[in-house]
């Protein structure tokens, strides 16, 4: 894989390079099953430009990590939807607000099992859930910063 198409790959889920660094932790472990340190902004900057990605790191383990967050992506969105759908039917309002994250802090705070997982990656998902549930069933929804 070219370091442009790394790149690519890292910007189609929003993500910054510090972000990529901590879901790639995140969706591999060490040899013996330990969690990994998150890969820091300078080596993934490093993957991005004229170093190149490492050795080990073929195609087939670089698309096989961007797929795990990319699931992770489509579980959060799946999550969404639900609270849309179920907020829309309970106040009987095609109008939902959708909480989006400033920090990561915040969005840990409010889904604790999402720890370690960047709030962008959230507010990412939620669009494409906002997106779908306007499609689907006619449902608006906004995405807003916590109070």
């Amino acid at each position: 894989m070219t370091p442009l198409e790394f790149m690519t790959r890292r910007k189609r889920l929003g993500l910054s390079q510090e972000e990529l660094g901590r879901c790639l932790a995140l969706v591999s472990s060490q040899p013996d099953g330990s969690p990994r340190a998150p890969i820091k902004q300078a080596t993934i900057a490093s993957w991005e430009g004229a170093r190149g990605l490492p050795e080990w790191a073929d195609d087939d383990t670089v698309l096989a990590l961007f797929d795990a967050i990319d699931v992770k992506a489509d579980e959060m969105c799946e999550r969404i939807e639900g609270i849309i759908e179920h907020s829309s039917a309970v106040r009987d309002d095609p109008f939902v607000r959708v909480n989006g994250y400033a920090t990561d802090g915040e969005f840990w705070t409010d889904w604790p099992d999402m720890t370690g997982w960047p709030h962008a990656l959230w507010n990412l998902a939620a669009t494409v859930a906002m997106d779908e549930m306007r499609e689907e069933y006619g449902i608006v929804c906004t995405l807003l910063a916590q109070d």
